[in-house]
């Protein structure tokens, strides 16, 4: 079971790494790195020749290619966090339902079992626990009546004789719901399966990709605003300008 969770999360975390990587096309001869080193190289071009209407059209045409292609990264970027939130959302319903399954086979497993073994209802209730396995980490244990107990990272149980646990995720967390009404937070001790894949990704991968964009982004604005404010335009004031300005904390 353990061997099935760990493969299935690096699976959908590499399925999501390709899709990652394709919009960064980072081998491309329009990726954001070649973009970036085009558009300084414009502003080195103007700055040795600053009234060049050319150069300056140059820089401004990078400028513009350039914040589209930012723009249009983190839209995708933000997709592919939507993408695996309803994917997580889907499973957390899925596994819902699978332990609903095993639960009622349970109670079949117990009443049968009286009178010969019930080989019918096991190979569809591993097989039920194995399709769990894919989606997140659990664990099981078989009990002296021949009903299972199953039980995700953490200790929340999913399965426990013929009750069953739900999963919720309306949000970004997962929620596991105990049958008195108390509600925990399970997504930190979700490390395997697909969601473990799925969560690793959008949590940590992409968000760190949308954190480094953002943080580019600002200093690259900073640096072009701080160049701007240094300089004029190809033709001087025709007068003296005056005035009061202030500045924000920032």
């Amino acid at each position: 079971i353990d061997q099935s969770a760990t493969l299935a999360g690096h699976e959908e975390s590499r399925a999501y790494m390709n899709v990652l990587e394709a919009s960064f096309n980072e081998k491309s001869e329009n990726s954001l790195s070649k973009n970036i080193a085009g558009f300084w190289g414009s502003w080195h071009e103007l700055s040795n020749s600053t009234i060049s209407t050319a150069g300056r059209t140059d820089v401004y045409e990078r400028g513009v290619q350039l914040s589209r292609q930012v723009n249009d990264l983190n839209d995708d970027l933000s997709n592919i966090e939507f993408d695996l939130t309803r994917e997580i959302h889907a499973a957390t319903e899925q596994i819902n339902s699978i332990s609903e399954s095993i639960a009622t086979l349970n109670q079949e497993i117990r009443g049968l079992e009286f009178n010969s073994p019930a080989n019918d209802q096991r190979d569809a209730r591993n097989f039920l626990v194995t399709k769990l396995a894919e989606l997140l980490d659990v664990k099981s244990f078989e009990q002296d009546s021949g009903e299972i107990v199953v039980y995700t990272a953490g200790g929340y149980q999913l399965v426990n004789g013929d009750d069953s646990f739900k999963l919720s995720s309306a949000g970004q967390n997962i929620m596991w719901e105990g049958s008195d009404g108390n509600v925990a937070d399970i997504t930190d001790k979700i490390k395997s399966g697909n969601i473990g894949g799925w969560l690793k990704m959008r949590d940590e991968v992409v968000a760190k990709y949308k954190t480094e964009l953002n943080l580019m982004t600002k200093e690259m604005v900073w640096q072009v605003n701080k160049q701007h404010s240094q300089g004029v335009g190809l033709q001087f004031l025709p007068k003296a300008v005056t005035g009061t300005y202030s500045t924000d904390t920032d």
